[in-house]
C-alpha cells in the first residue's frame, strides 16, 4: 500500500467579519491555504458579506459548530477580549490558530493560552501585521546586514484619537479595554517589530500616565508613557494616546537606534515617510529614504499587487498567512510563535499594574514550553 500523500494546503475557518476581511483579502495572493468557512454571531451581516465578498464557503452563527466542522485551522478576528477565549476553544478542538492581537487581555488567560498550546501541541502564531511590513521588512534585512550596528534602543509611538463611548450609553469593548484601563494595553504593534530585531525577550516594565483631561468618565490617562528593558539592557519606549487633538492624528511611529545608524518608520505614512541614517555614509545630519536601499527587499513583495499593500498599511498579510500555512503543514516552526506572542502581549498587561503603583518597575513571568 502507498503512502498517503502529504497535505498541502490548509483549510482555514475565520471568526470576525470586520478584521477577518483583511484576511479574506490577502488570502487571494496566498497559494498553501484555502478558505472553507466563515463565522460571525449576526446572520444576515454574515450573509451578505459572503454574498458581498463572492465567498462559496460554509457559513456558521455557532462558533463551536464551526471548530466541530473538518477546517484544520482558525483565523481568530473578533474583538480584543475574545482571542483568549477563541483562541483556547479551537486550539481544544485539535484546531491551528492565527490570533488577531494581542494574545490576551490579561495575565491569566495569557497562562491559560499557553497551557492549551501545550497540550494540544497545534500551531499558534500572532497576526502582528507590523512585523510584516513592507518597510519594516527592509529595515530587518538591513538590521541582519549589520548596517546599524548594535541596536540598543526602541522606540514606538501610537496616536490615534478615538471616539470613544460613554460606558452609560452602553457596552463597547473599545472603552472597556483601552479607556477603562491604565497603561498601554496595546502594545504589540511596537514591541513585536522591536523585539524581533533586538532577538530577545522583555524582562520588566515601568509605565506612568499624564492623567486624564478629556472623559471625565474615563479611567485610563489620555497619555501615558511605558518603558521595557531586555534580557541585555536594551531600552524600549512607547506612547500611546487614543484622546489628543493634533494633526498627525491616527498615526504610528516605530524607532530603532544602533551603534552605526538608525530608522524611522511611519506604519500609515506612505512612502516618504520611512527614513533612515547611516553614519559615514549618509548625508550628515539629514535622513535618507528607506527606498534608496530597495535591492535589500524580498523580491516576493514586487509579485502583490499595490491595492494590498495600499489597503492594509502596507502589510504582507499574504506572507503571513503563508508562514502560518507552512508551520501548520508540519514544514516549519510558526514564525510569531505562542511564546513570542506571549512575550509581546503580557508587557503591556503589566504596564497597567506599573500606572497604578505609580511607575513601579513590574518583572515579566517567564513563558516557557
Amino acid at each position: 500500500m502507498s503512502a498517503p500523500s502529504k497535505i498541502t494546503s490548509l483549510k482555514v475557518g475565520i471568526i470576525g467579519i470586520v478584521r477577518g476581511y483583511w484576511f479574506i483579502q490577502a488570502l487571494k495572493h496566498t497559494s498553501n491555504i484555502e478558505l472553507a468557512a466563515l463565522c460571525a454571531r449576526d446572520n444576515d451581516k454574515l450573509k451578505s458579506s459572503a454574498k458581498k465578498w463572492g465567498l462559496n464557503v460554509k457559513l456558521y452563527t455557532s462558533y463551536e459548530q464551526m471548530l466541530a466542522s473538518d477546517i484544520d485551522a482558525v483565523i481568530v478576528a473578533t474583538p480584543v477580549p475574545l482571542h483568549a477565549e477563541h483562541a483556547i476553544a479551537a486550539l481544544n478542538a485539535g484546531k491551528h490558530v492565527l490570533s488577531e492581537v494581542p494574545a490576551a487581555s490579561n495575565l491569566e488567560d495569557c497562562q491559560r493560552l499557553l497551557q492549551a498550546a501545550r497540550i494540544s501541541g497545534r500551531v499558534y502564531m500572532l497576526a502582528e501585521n507590523f512585523c510584516y511590513m513592507r518597510p519594516w521588512s527592509l529595515v530587518k534585512r538591513l538590521v541582519e546586514e549589520g548596517r546599524f550596528g548594535e541596536i540598543f534602543y526602541g522606540e514606538g509611538k501610537l496616536l490615534a484619537p478615538i471616539s470613544f463611548k460613554d460606558p452609560q450609553d452602553g457596552y463597547h469593548w473599545y472603552t472597556d479595554e483601552w479607556a477603562m484601563r491604565k497603561g498601554h494595553q496595546y502594545s504589540t504593534h511596537f514591541i513585536g517589530p522591536l523585539c524581533q530585531v533586538f532577538g530577545e525577550r522583555i524582562t520588566g516594565v515601568s509605565c506612568l500616565g499624564s492623567g486624564q483631561h478629556y472623559h471625565d468618565w474615563a479611567g485610563g490617562d489620555d497619555t501615558s508613557a511605558m518603558l521595557c528593558r531586555t534580557e541585555s539592557g536594551k531600552l524600549i519606549s512607547l506612547r500611546v494616546d487614543f484622546y489628543s487633538h493634533r494633526p498627525d492624528a491616527n498615526e504610528g511611529l516605530l524607532e530603532i537606534q544602533g551603534t552605526k545608524g538608525c530608522c524611522r518608520i511611519s506604519p500609515g505614512g506612505g512612502n516618504d515617510r520611512q527614513e533612515v541614517y547611516f553614519h559615514g555614509v549618509s548625508q550628515a545630519g539629514k535622513w535618507q529614504s528607506l527606498w534608496e536601499y530597495s535591492e535589500y527587499l524580498d523580491k516576493k513583495w514586487h509579485k502583490l499587487p499595490a491595492e494590498i499593500l495600499a489597503k492594509t498599511f502596507d502589510s504582507g498579510l499574504p506572507f503571513m498567512l503563508a508562514d502560518f500555512a507552512t508551520a501548520a503543514l508540519g514544514n516549519t516552526p510558526p514564525a510569531l510563535d505562542i511564546l513570542f506572542a506571549l512575550n509581546i502581549t503580557a508587557p503591556g498587561l503589566l504596564s497597567e499594574i506599573s500606572s497604578h503603583q505609580g511607575g513601579a518597575f513590574i518583572h515579566m513571568p517567564q513563558y516557557l514550553i
